[in-house]
């Protein structure tokens, strides 16, 4: 069973119009000797950036490098700071040019091979990451980012034991407790992942990802109150999630209860839990023909 199937998600797309109007010419950028910057603003971008203030973070390292473009550490907190907002993209040719200095070339390899694990290129990940670690083992995401991919190759032993690695050397990580607990999800292991996934929400009690981890954890041990407790403004998608677990658990009666739930309490239509709804049909039995 894919437990992430259960998750649905959704893009929206803006569309923008057009005017007749002509545009008018952007304000000349001053040169560079004639910007200013507090003297403090590349400490206070690595404060933000360790605080998990990414945006803040991106936006202070970026005025940093307009006015010291050539600034290596500033480069390397910007890339990390796009990476941690999804833009590895962005990230990845800062990562690409700080690899060519040997003080930068350990942190650097360990950034490009995160943005081909964010990306799912797995396989451009692997030797990255090895990379990474030949320069410094001691980069526990890159050990983090290692039990990934082995869990993408369903290599349960190696990945434990990168995820092992990357505890030493970061016990207090949440991200680290969360993958530990989804791998041992994937395996079907739910009993066991579920102390992770707590010890990860004790560490970032706002981490979604281990919420939604435990809730699944908790309705594959067949704990469905327990799964659905504070679900509070996601609780159509909780009560989805959770009946849709209960529905390949073989828990018909409770799954369509609960997708039923589900679908009533969305606000607008939920195409997914009419969709688990309608397979539910096709799963569930039919009643045996009353006796004549």
């Amino acid at each position: 069973m894919n437990v992430k199937t259960c998750v649905g998600v959704v893009l929206a797309a803006a569309l923008c119009g057009c005017t007749t109007a002509t545009p008018k010419s952007p304000p000349a950028t001053p040169p560079a000797a004639e910007l200013r910057v507090p003297p403090d603003l590349l400490q206070l971008a690595r404060l933000s950036l360790n605080n998990g203030s990414y945006e803040e973070s991106r936006d202070r390292f970026a005025r940093f490098l307009a006015v010291e473009p050539d600034n290596k550490e500033a480069k390397l907190g910007l890339a990390e700071a796009l990476l941690a907002l999804g833009n590895s993209a962005a990230a990845g040719p800062l990562f690409d040019e700080l690899v060519k200095d040997p003080a930068y070339r350990g942190r650097a390899i360990q950034g490009q091979a995160l943005c081909a694990t964010a990306e799912r290129q797995f396989d451009v990940a692997l030797p990255l990451l090895r990379a990474a670690l030949a320069e410094d083992d001691q980069q526990w995401r890159s050990w983090n980012g290692l039990g990934r991919v082995y869990d993408a190759k369903k290599k349960w032993q190696e990945a434990a034991a990168a995820y092992g690695k990357a505890l030493q050397l970061a016990p207090d990580s949440a991200i680290v407790n969360n993958n530990l607990g989804y791998s041992l999800l994937l395996q079907g292991r739910n009993a066991e992942a579920i102390p992770h996934f707590v010890a990860a929400l004790e560490r970032q009690p706002k981490l979604d990802a281990a919420q939604n981890n435990l809730r699944l954890a908790l309705a594959f041990q067949g704990r469905y109150e327990d799964a659905q407790a504070n679900a509070g403004h996601d609780s159509s998608v909780v009560l989805n999630n959770v009946g849709y677990v209960a529905m390949a658990r073989g828990d018909y009666g409770k799954a369509e209860s609960l997708l039923v739930q589900a679908i009533e309490k969305s606000p607008n239509y939920y195409g997914r839990a009419w969709h688990n709804l309608d397979r539910l049909k096709t799963l569930r039995p039919d009643p045996a023909p009353e006796s004549k």
